[in-house]
């Protein structure tokens, strides 16, 4: 986990403009929050939930499709029986 949480810090600090001419990196960069989100460690989903927060907010349209995908993922993991993911997608809606 310590690999993942130095790998999200230093997408925090690196995620300026980046839904310029380079999409396909923050589409990269959206795939692996998702795989971040559900694990345990909080501080670990504190920052996969703010990149994400981020790149919906400045995506635009491009994000519209990632959005709604997980808006679908959360309200399914609220409605779920695995109580560890009630958290993160509370966090992420």
């Amino acid at each position: 986990m310590n690999e993942e949480l130095a790998t999200l810090q230093a997408m925090m600090e690196t995620l300026v403009d980046i839904m310029g001419a380079d999409s396909t990196r923050a589409y990269t960069l959206v795939s692996y929050v998702q795989k971040v989100l559900p694990c345990q460690d909080p501080l670990g989903r504190g920052y996969a939930v703010k990149i994400f927060a981020q790149l919906c907010s400045k995506g635009g349209h491009q994000m519209l499709d990632n959005i709604r995908k997980q808006l679908v993922c959360m309200i399914e993991w609220l409605q779920g029986e695995q109580k560890e993911r009630y958290y993160p997608a509370a966090l992420i809606l």
